[in-house]
């Protein structure tokens, strides 16, 4: 019967995983929309582009990073394909982790199904790619520890290290807080993260990588998922796995609960570590459910309300995190803007920073600035978009090289001007020196009319 019940569970889990999985960019597809969630990949990927382009001197520029690697062998497809496979093998790899620490077959697929069904998994595997690739590094680590397999695990957090120094300091918080619970390896294990945060520190010291590799990670503006935060913590498992840890208090583990303190009260400040702290309320909320789930419960009306409020609490998190993230931009308005811009003949493109890698990477054009340029590069596209002299425009056009402008409603409703006839966006009615090549009502894009050998 238990071996029924197990199999059944198995099947279960299947199925939601690849729902979960299959289903934001089933959507997206259908809408006519074949572009990524969110912003992180194609920041990744312009970096990628340019590692292929000018070779690992690039990193002397950019943040060194293992996972920028790995996305430049993958076009946009491929690399859907295997955020996908991260996501699957991140559940699987959970399960097993779980299923290592005395629970029943059947409650660690509920335990392992509960952070599929949650936001934040949906999240990880459309809109945060770098962090569910350390997530699956992590797991990896964590059960080889948990074998103690110390030197294999040292290794896969040296990876991490190479991939993000910001998120290599949330794993080994994770790890110590793992250690503390099994306190007769933790001299071991601390040892162990010694390399991996040495790498981590000399990445940060020697190239500033620890700030700049921020910029591959989504920012969460708000803790509680129903506040509108990609990747945030459905307040249901929160207020379950707080009271949940709260129950289990154990003066024995208490090095475990203050790292988790310190971790929860850190993402105010490092927003990219959410994504952790959100996968340990999961497993503690539902491993708390569980426990109350099979206690004997006086009232049944109680009982049922109990099972019913946190099952549906979920699955709504999850109805609403998936219609969301399929909403995501780019949108496929947004995206037919940019592969217009990719048929026109090749020249570097103005626009927003926040615009750069997608033009970069679905436009196929150079962008003059994008999210990682500093303060120098967006003063000088700002010397163009406030300029109200012609003259003016044509000599920083020419200087810089530019040939297209590539104008949003976005920016032309707060993000650069706050009305239609505004500077740069006056000055671009002048048909002899712009031409408008396509207006949707997303995008406009405009060819800067001087002749190459101006430019040149």
């Amino acid at each position: 019967m238990r071996i029924k019940q197990e199999k059944i569970a198995i099947i279960a889990f299947i199925i939601i995983l690849f729902i979960v999985v299959c289903a934001p960019y089933l959507w997206r597809v259908a809408l006519g929309n074949t572009s990524i969630a969110g912003q992180q990949y194609y920041i990744a990927k312009g970096m990628a582009n340019e590692v292929s382009k000018n070779g690992m001197t690039t990193f002397s520029e950019y943040p060194f990073s293992l996972y920028i690697l790995i996305i430049g062998y993958f076009d946009q497809k491929q690399s859907m394909l295997f955020f996908m496979a991260l996501g699957i093998a991140a559940s699987a790899l959970l399960y097993l982790f779980v299923r290592t620490h005395k629970f029943r077959p059947t409650h660690s697929i509920f335990i392992a199904t509960a952070w599929v069904i949650s936001y934040s998994f949906a999240s990880l595997v459309y809109t945060d790619g770098i962090t569910l690739f350390v997530c699956v590094l992590l797991l990896i680590a964590l059960l080889l520890i948990r074998h103690k397999k110390l030197i294999l695990a040292g290794i896969f957090l040296l990876l991490i290290a190479a991939t993000s120094p910001v998120l290599l300091f949330a794993s080994v918080m994770i790890v110590l807080m793992y250690a503390s619970w099994h306190m007769k390896s933790a001299r071991k294990i601390v040892m162990m993260c010694i390399a991996p945060v040495a790498v981590a520190l000399m990445s940060w010291l020697i190239g500033g990588q620890f700030t700049r590799t921020i910029m591959l990670t989504i920012p969460q503006t708000q803790f509680f998922q129903e506040l509108g935060s990609i990747g945030g913590i459905p307040l249901v498992v929160f207020c379950l796995g707080l009271g949940g840890g709260l129950s289990f208090w154990n003066k024995k583990y208490k090095y475990a609960y203050i790292l988790f303190t310190i971790m929860l009260v850190a993402t105010i400040f490092i927003p990219s570590w959410l994504p952790f702290v959100a996968v340990i309320l999961t497993i503690i909320s539902a491993a708390s459910f569980l426990f109350l789930a099979n206690k004997v419960w006086h009232s049944q009306l109680v009982y049922r309300a109990f099972i019913i409020s946190f099952l549906a609490g979920l699955a709504m998190a999850s109805i609403f995190g998936l219609q969301s993230i399929s909403n995501e931009p780019p949108t496929y308005v947004e995206q037919d803007s940019l592969f217009e811009l990719a048929k026109l003949a090749p020249g570097i493109t103005l626009s927003h920073a926040n615009y750069g890698s997608l033009i970069s990477v679905l436009g196929k054009h150079e962008s003059f600035i994008d999210e990682l340029d500093g303060p120098i590069v967006g003063e000088s596209a700002d010397d163009i978009f406030r300029s109200i002299r012609l003259t003016n425009v044509t000599d920083l056009l020419s200087e810089n090289e530019i040939r297209y402008i590539y104008i949003t409603q976005e920016m032309r409703s707060g993000l650069v001007w706050n009305h239609t006839d505004q500077e740069l966006l006056f000055l671009l009615r002048n048909n002899v020196t712009f031409s408008k090549v396509y207006s949707d009502d997303f995008a406009e894009i405009y060819s800067v009319n001087v002749s190459y050998e101006q430019l040149s």
